[in-house]
């Protein structure tokens, strides 16, 4: 069996450059969600390919990992409230 070969100082210089992009953000939460408009449906929490959101006790979305969002917009395209946009975008 042939051993495939990682290079761990690229691995690990990939990982700095991606945190170092994510602290350039200025604004720490890219995405907002407007609760009153929001029903709670949790179509954003299973469509977000980042796992940025989380369910509070209640059901309704959280950004519990806003430097994990790379802006790709399915979370407030797919919303059918409306009640999620964007900062940066």
């Amino acid at each position: 069996m042939a051993e495939e070969k990682i290079d761990t100082a690229d691995s690990v210089e990939g990982a700095e450059k991606k945190s170092a992009e994510k602290k350039k953000r200025t604004n720490p939460t890219p995405i907002n969600i407007y609760r009153r408009w929001c029903k709670g449906c949790s179509i954003c929490i299973v469509l977000c390919p980042q796992n940025v959101f989380e369910a509070d006790p209640d059901g309704y979305p959280v950004v519990a990992h806003p430097f994990d969002c790379n802006q790709c917009g399915i979370c407030w395209l797919h919303c059918p409230d409306f009640a999620i946009t964007s900062t940066e975008k």
